[in-house]
């Protein structure tokens, strides 16, 4: 089993991963997508001090909260 966080683009959210999540975890494998702050259903979040640098502590900190290791990032435009 291998471990996937996606990451997505600017003006998404987690949400737009759920086609593949699926055949993801179909194949067993764990699987998490989630929405970053300030975009998509998180939206309300929205403020001068969230940048790059928030998202990336918020994928550090999904990675530490669930020790997961040997995880594979997969990106696209902002989440690249």
């Amino acid at each position: 089993m291998t471990t996937f966080i996606l990451i997505h683009g600017m003006w998404h959210g987690g949400w737009c991963w759920d086609r593949l999540s699926a055949l993801l975890r179909t194949a067993r494998h764990n699987v998490h997508a989630p929405t970053l702050a300030g975009l998509a259903e998180r939206v309300d979040m929205c403020s001068d001090t969230i940048d790059l640098n928030t998202h990336v502590q918020e994928i550090v900190d999904l990675i530490e909260s669930q020790n997961l290791r040997d995880v594979i990032l997969v990106g696209h435009s902002l989440g690249g």
